[in-house]
């Protein structure tokens, strides 16, 4: 019930329930559909209410069973080489995973996930026979403090987690806080010369923008250890990605003319999958944070 909640299809089936309601509507008589919605629409706030709680409740029931059907009898097993996946209640599904084809391990939090104490772990795979997704699942939900006991267990290779990450300066934040509002200014811009009435709107949408944006600041970092790096960054969901030293194709680091007046940088890497390769990074990090990852990356210097 917990990961069905919260895994976000819920939205997924509201919107395809939105399309399918949509199609239907064509094939529904007119006088039927005109009928239906005056009767609707005269009716008691309560009874809309109570209405709206049934359609979210029965969708919220159809992403549990979704879950509970892809994920039912989940088991991983370790053996000397490779990880074997199986699950599925309805379909039983199989996956091998060689450990040597496995180029980092990452974590994903939800945003509803994430206040629960829960997660996603996942590892990207570079590209293998029979098509083999380059992300696949190893544990579909996991608290977080069952995480190192797990990996301990089930991938030792990648249990150097830590919670002591570098973060990134504040004098990031207008970068991050630009970025996440960029299209609402625009929407804004647009409102104003042609629907100035509703300004309103695209400015609440410009706030919440902007505090996602302080939030993936704060949220981005990295942490580096001997053999492995560790990058934290965030979309909507927060993602931990470690890579070990030898996975790590290149290290790439970044500088406008801005970043430089500032003594930020942004640092970006690079590891193998099934198609052009997949990057993680942290944007507008201190430039000695940045340089002293692309020093421990060229093995000139570590500093621990």
């Amino acid at each position: 019930m917990i990961a069905g909640s919260t895994s976000g299809s819920i939205g997924v089936i509201l919107g395809l329930f939105i399309v399918l309601f949509s199609e239907i509507e064509r094939f529904i008589p007119t006088h039927v559909y005109d009928d239906a919605m005056s009767w609707f629409l005269t009716q008691a706030i309560s009874v809309l209410v109570v209405f709206a709680l049934m359609v979210l409740i029965f969708l919220w029931v159809l992403g549990i069973l979704g879950t509970v059907i892809k994920y039912g009898n989940f088991e991983i097993t370790r053996y000397e080489d490779e990880l074997y996946i199986t699950r599925g209640l309805l379909e039983k599904k199989q996956v091998t995973i060689p450990l040597k084809r496995i180029q980092a391990l990452g974590i994903k939090e939800s945003m509803i996930r994430q206040p629960l104490g829960f997660a996603t772990l996942y590892v990207e795979i570079a590209g293998g026979e029979g098509g083999q997704n380059a992300r696949t699942f190893i544990f579909p939900l996991l608290k977080r403090n069952e995480i190192m006991p797990f990996l301990e267990k089930v991938l030792p290779e990648y249990q150097s987690l830590s919670n002591d990450f570098t973060g990134v300066p504040n004098r990031s934040a207008p970068y991050y806080m630009l970025r996440a509002s960029f299209l609402p200014i625009i929407v804004l811009i647009v409102t104003l010369i042609f629907a100035i009435d509703f300004w309103y709107v695209p400015f609440v949408v410009i706030l919440l923008a902007m505090s996602l944006g302080w939030l993936r600041m704060k949220t981005a970092g990295y942490y580096i250890d001997r053999d492995h790096l560790i990058f934290r960054s965030r979309d909507f969901s927060k993602d931990t990605i470690m890579m070990k030293h030898n996975r790590i194709q290149s290290i790439q680091l970044r500088q406008t003319l801005l970043h430089r007046k500032q003594h930020i940088a942004t640092v970006q890497s690079s590891i193998l999958n099934n198609f052009a390769g997949r990057h993680a990074g942290v944007r507008e990090l201190d430039f000695e944070h940045a340089k002293r990852i692309t020093d421990w990356y060229s093995l000139q210097k570590r500093v621990f």
